[in-house]
């Protein structure tokens, strides 16, 4: 990377509470250009909150500054950010379902960059998310849930984006679709999209991203490379709990 290049993504001591619970507490961190970022964590940790005020949808951040290759976003609203050039997908599958998967993602094309003209087609934006031509003739109400998922990722990605955000993608996926979509993160990636990675299928997460964020109650744990995190103590205790970290260190 150039040192003239801005990380495409930094975030600095983002905060976000709930009355007296404090979700996200003081966190900073960024993201690479061409880097795919994982972030993980036990059940509780933080980790949708951080994706959402990143994002800000479905809410903002009390605190902190987001800023998207050398601009600041924070005061943006969630389209405009996307508009800047941040996608996302949502843990749960999305979709206009009277609109066949073509047109879903022509939507997106239409309505999402700024200059659509600089936007992938319909097509490559399919090709890129590993949808057949049988599934994009469909409606999107009429496909299986995997098939949906692809959908939400193509018409995230079919604005070209600076970042995509992916929220916990291999929720309720066989190990074969797991393996699929291992395919497609690696292949956008690899077509220079960022990519920022919220999972709970360590195995997944670990296979992919260069780094990995641990949070654990709102807070950075650790952020290093995954088999430095798989290693560290505080990330075993954040999983496994005190009496778990113990069992580990005494095998």
């Amino acid at each position: 990377m150039s040192q003239s290049e801005p990380s495409v993504l930094r975030v600095e001591h983002a905060r976000k509470a709930f009355g007296s619970l404090i979700a996200v507490n003081d966190v900073s961190f960024s993201v690479e250009q061409g880097e795919i970022f994982g972030i993980a964590g036990p059940n509780g940790s933080g980790k949708s909150t951080l994706f959402n005020i990143i994002s800000g949808v479905p809410f903002a951040a009390d605190a902190g500054r987001f800023i998207l290759a050398g601009q600041d976003v924070t005061g943006l609203r969630a389209h405009l950010r996307f508009r800047r050039g941040l996608a996302r997908t949502f843990q749960t599958e999305t979709a206009f379902d009277c609109l066949s998967v073509e047109e879903n993602i022509d939507l997106a094309r239409v309505y999402g960059p700024d200059n659509p003209e600089e936007a992938y087609g319909v097509a490559e934006a399919l090709e890129l998310s590993k949808i057949s031509r049988h599934t994009a003739e469909m409606n999107a109400g009429e496909i299986s849930v995997f098939d949906k998922k692809k959908l939400m990722i193509a018409t995230a990605v079919v604005a070209r984006p600076k970042l995509l955000m992916l929220d916990e993608p291999a929720a309720g996926l066989t190990k074969t679709e797991i393996d699929e979509l291992r395919e497609v993160i690696v292949e956008l990636n690899r077509a220079g999209i960022s990519i920022v990675l919220v999972e709970h299928v360590l195995p997944l997460l670990l296979s992919v991203a260069q780094r990995v964020l641990v949070l654990n109650q709102g807070e950075e744990v650790m952020t290093g490379p995954p088999d430095e995190m798989i290693k560290d103590p505080r990330v075993i205790e954040a999983y496994l709990g005190r009496k778990g970290h113990d069992r580990v260190s005494a095998a």
